[in-house]
């Protein structure tokens, strides 16, 4: 059986009977008990992980820590600020049928959170507006109207903004960190050359916005050997540069510009305006078709005058900006300047080289059928979740998984529940920087500890791309953390384990 959480504030409802009617709570399986906790009472306010843990204090067989609630008990009676424990029979599919006292992935409906912020674009203020500090500010106190960038508005009410990096949502984000990072990528002679020009020109004091950028993306042209287009953007509503992907009448993009003459022109911060320009550019029409069905991974240039910043963005049921550099000084300002040229030019071949796999990424989005279509009442679509979905089991099998939820109902969640392709079996995934799997794996051994199936790095495509077969993992980056390459970055891995349910670890079964 399997026992989620449902609290009483969540529906109005009157008696035992009418809660679990209005929230919805499967019973395909059989008829569910309602359980309350007498040693405890369960607070809304509680996460998971606290939730978990005080249902692992509750003896169920004894009834002075656990009463069943019988169907017209009536609710009203009870505090609201409480959260009752809903007990259902799992199915026959599941891997051993067992008791399941840990509550199952918050039913987050992350496909209708995608589709409301994706309707609430159109209903969002001009970027400009937004992009500076006081409409930012309001920005960033809506839940669905927030970019976690890192930036969080000051009412206590306001959520958290930070999220699990990009590299996890997209392969893409790595190969430009472990690119710029790497010693081994040397930039030749004429790449050099061209990036001596670029910093150089971006230093010059212009007093037209337009002639300024219109000459950074020449330089930006030669550098990443796309078509960046020159357009009069007055109104702020467009980015002042765009590499698309425009094909089979669908246009997303894969790179946006956002240059100001000097940094901080306009009382704007250009890395802050890119992010709402990404949010406006994923809403027009014609990017529909691909947004449904993938993260929309993409890069953004800000900057102004001789300072440039690269960043990430990701749209899953929310948008995600993060910092893949510093805002980097790209000038000229002594006479011994080799050594910044040589970084700036690593990090923008890092890009060039990305934007290359990128556009395939984009080409087989649309071409592909293997992706399944985004249906807003359906499953939670693979758009939301990390990108791995497979591994190499110690006996050299290639194990492939789909993601079930998040193990939180919080943006910042790296844990998620999974199922097995083939044989149903459920197992926990989770993302790391760094983890003692030495010590998980004897706590294990002795029955302590979920069985690990697998500790490593992330593979360098999905198993869509791979085409199931087994794919490669990441090269390793000198270090694990890059603190000190131009683009800092934690070199992040994945670990897999069994999913354990509460009343077999109770009973002292090993994993």
């Amino acid at each position: 059986m399997q026992l989620i959480s449902v609290k009483v504030t969540i529906v109005t409802a009157r008696t035992i009977h009418e809660l679990i009617e209005k929230a919805e709570v499967n019973r395909k399986h059989g008829q569910p008990t309602v359980w309350r906790s007498m040693l405890k009472k369960l607070p809304t306010g509680a996460t998971q992980n606290e939730l978990t843990e005080m249902i692992d204090d509750i003896d169920f067989g004894d009834p002075e820590q656990a009463t069943i609630l019988s169907d017209d008990t009536l609710v009203t009676d009870f505090d609201p600020d409480e959260v009752l424990l809903v007990q259902m029979k799992g199915s026959d599919e599941d891997e051993e049928g067992e008791d399941d006292f840990l509550p199952l992935p918050s039913n987050e409906k992350l496909n209708l959170e995608y589709e409301k912020t994706y309707k609430g674009i159109r209903n969002t203020k001009a970027p400009s507006t937004i992009s500076k500090s006081g409409g930012y500010m309001k920005n960033q106190s809506v839940d669905r109207d927030i970019i976690y960038d890192g930036l969080y508005a000051p009412s206590e009410s306001a959520p958290d903004t930070v999220a699990p990096p990009v590299h996890i949502y997209h392969p893409i984000f790595w190969q430009f960190t472990r690119d710029a990072n790497d010693p081994s990528l040397v930039p030749d002679s004429d790449f050099l050359a061209s990036v001596r020009d670029f910093m150089h020109g971006s230093c010059e004091v212009s007093s037209g916005k337009l002639t300024s950028n219109k000459s950074l993306r020449k330089h930006l042209k030669t550098l990443l050997q796309c078509y960046m287009p020159v357009e009069s953007n007055e109104d702020e509503t467009k980015p002042d540069g765009a590499i698309m992907f425009d094909r089979y009448n669908v246009q997303i993009p894969m790179v946006l510009a956002e240059f100001r003459r000097t940094l901080g022109e306009g009382g704007y911060d250009p890395t802050i305006l890119a992010g709402n320009l990404m949010r406006n550019m994923l809403g027009k029409r014609k990017s529909r078709s691909i947004v449904d069905k993938c993260c929309c991974p993409i890069f953004m240039l800000a900057g102004g005058g001789p300072w440039l910043c690269v960043l990430g963005g990701v749209f899953i049921n929310r948008f995600v900006v993060q910092r893949l550099t510093d805002m980097m000084w790209i000038g000229f300002g002594t006479t011994h300047e080799e050594l910044r040229v040589y970084q700036v030019a690593k990090v923008l071949l890092a890009l060039r080289n990305s934007l290359r796999n990128l556009e395939n990424y984009y080409e087989f989005v649309v071409t592909t059928k293997k992706i399944p279509n985004f249906n807003v009442k359906g499953d939670s679509h693979p758009r939301h979740f990390p990108y791995p979905n497979s591994f190499v089991s110690s006996d050299g099998n290639l194990v492939v998984f789909e993601y079930l939820g998040r193990l939180e109902r919080d943006m910042r969640c790296v844990i998620y529940l999974a199922r097995i392709k083939g044989t149903g079996k459920k197992v926990v995934v989770k993302f790391v920087d760094r983890y003692g799997a030495e010590v998980h794996q004897f706590l294990a051994e002795e029955g302590h500890a979920p069985q690990l199936l697998y500790y490593g790095p992330l593979p360098e495509k999905t198993i869509y791309d791979a085409f199931e077969s087994a794919p490669a993992y990441q090269r390793p980056m000198n270090g694990g953390y890059q603190g000190l390459g131009p683009a800092a970055a934690p070199e992040m891995k994945m670990v897999v384990m069994e999913y354990i349910t509460w009343s077999t670890w109770r009973l002292g079964a090993k994993p």
